[in-house]
């Protein structure tokens, strides 16, 4: 097992090569949606609150602005629906780049096709983090990295369920949390670079970083995607077997 950084990157860089514009357009749409969701459940209340305050109601904009309005409390709820499903699919995506170094774009959406195990999956994630956390940072982080396989247990066992995965994660990750943090922090410098391109550069190295966790997860789950490879054709089939979608 070879959970260096530096090899994982540099799998990435290779499946990524002749499909970077794919990953890219997934990385984008999956933001797109997310960032369209909260964007909209917002625009309500800012216009609202400009409408009021013109009229002189600044203890009502004060008040909205507390409460929220219920589109915003909707934009929020839909947010939180589609979360989940879209990370499955997100993750499914990148699992599929790291075996077969192809990619279909149809996968982002795959997950609302497990849509109840991908939300309680998100939910729990959410919980456990957060109940962590409340303790200190610290724990919440290492709560994080461990929970961090789940969504790729899910895909890669769909008969499994939602807490079944996350036992698995937090089995799988045992002894392993400390690699991965290095493999985030090993993209703290491509993360300054991003801020200061105003953000754009972060549709461009959100591939490459999903790219090297698909990589980590089939190394640290014993899979390892690239020794498993075909030197020729085999690809879809290799891939349908290690994602748990093979039939006889």
């Amino acid at each position: 097992m070879d959970l260096s950084s530096a090899v994982l990157k540099e799998r990435a860089k290779t499946k990524l090569k002749g499909n970077y514009g794919m990953a890219f357009a997934a990385c984008l749409v999956y933001s797109a949606i997310v960032s369209v969701i909260a964007g909209l459940s917002s625009v309500p209340t800012v216009m609202q609150t400009f409408r009021i305050v013109s009229q002189g109601g600044f203890e009502d904009a004060f008040q909205m602005s507390v409460t929220g309005s219920p589109l915003t409390s909707l934009g929020s709820i839909v947010e939180f629906l589609v979360m989940g499903p879209l990370q499955i699919g997100l993750t499914a995506f990148f699992m599929r780049l790291a075996v077969t170094r192809q990619t279909d774009i149809n996968d982002l959406f795959s997950g609302f096709r497990k849509f109840g195990p991908a939300l309680l999956l998100t939910l729990l994630i959410g919980i456990f983090t957060v109940l962590w956390t409340l303790l200190l940072i610290i724990p919440g982080i290492i709560a994080s990295l461990r929970y961090s396989m789940a969504y790729y247990i899910l895909n890669d066992n769909p008969e499994m369920s939602p807490t079944e995965a996350l036992n698995a994660s937090k089995q799988m990750m045992k002894g392993h949390c400390g690699e991965l943090f290095v493999l985030h922090l090993s993209f703290l410098g491509w993360y300054l670079l991003a801020i200061l391109t105003l953000c754009v550069g972060f549709m461009f190295l959100e591939p490459y970083r999903c790219a090297a966790m698909a990589e980590f997860y089939y190394e640290v789950s014993g899979k390892n995607a690239a020794a498993a490879m075909p030197p020729e054709g085999g690809y879809e089939e290799d891939y349908t077997y290690m994602t748990g979608e093979y039939t006889e």
